[in-house]
């Protein structure tokens, strides 16, 4: 026979199990329940990449890319191009990363150059793709020069001086330096470099001269450009 205290106690017991039971459950269900991370979201700085450089030179260019995860999980990648004038360092790796696009103007004439980047970021189950714009203006300055020659003629012993002025000016685009020579003792330039339009002055001595022709070139040179050099 069951006393009353044993009935008295038996709805306690029975409610500390469910609550216990109760526990348990809302614990599993919280370990079977998948935890909602954020999804993974490439970020890619510049969005676009632009430069510029002389046509046929060693001016290689460079711009660095940042590669970063605003997201939650891991992110791998890899980038491509299909231009023979682009080179990628890296081409594969993780998020965060810096991938360096290379621009080199060595083979290539004047003009404006056009390319993508593509930046393929992958997880378990996904990829994001994201292309970067690359334009490259290659530029040919273009070297002119006037006037082409300059004649003088004096009497002998007369020791005269004749100041000229040879103009030079950029036919094309991008950079002109210059430099100018001559190898005379009776002629002098007020300047032997610069860049840009200029005027170079000149200076023919007759004095110590003897009777006779005397002949001599004055030589402008600027590296990569059309008409490079030139003589007076």
């Amino acid at each position: 026979m069951t006393s009353s205290s044993s009935l008295l106690r038996r709805p306690y017991l029975l409610g500390a199990v469910a609550l216990l039971a109760l526990s348990v459950a809302c614990r599993l269900d919280m370990l079977l329940k998948p935890t909602n991370l954020p999804r993974p979201a490439l970020t890619v700085t510049p969005a676009e990449v632009q430069d510029t450089a002389r046509a046929h030179s060693s001016e290689v260019k460079h711009a660095a890319v940042s590669m970063t995860n605003n997201g939650g999980g891991t992110l791998t990648w890899t980038a491509s191009d299909r231009s023979d004038w682009i080179r990628l360092e890296p081409r594969e790796g993780e998020v965060p990363a810096t991938l360096t696009i290379t621009m080199d103007p060595d083979n290539l004439g004047p003009g404006t150059y056009e390319a993508d980047v593509t930046i393929i970021a992958r997880t378990a189950t996904d990829s994001q793709i994201t292309t970067i714009p690359v334009t490259f203006v290659v530029q040919r300055p273009g070297l002119n020069v006037n006037p082409s020659t300059i004649t003088r003629s004096t009497n002998f012993g007369s020791n005269q001086t004749f100041n000229e002025t040879i103009q030079i000016s950029n036919s094309g685009n991008g950079t002109l330096d210059w430099t100018a020579s001559e190898d005379a003792s009776w002629l002098s330039l007020g300047a032997t470099s610069g860049s840009g339009d200029a005027t170079v002055p000149v200076t023919i001595n007759s004095a110590g001269l003897g009777g006779g022709i005397y002949h001599e070139d004055i030589v402008i040179t600027a590296p990569g450009a059309l008409g490079s050099p030139a003589h007076v």
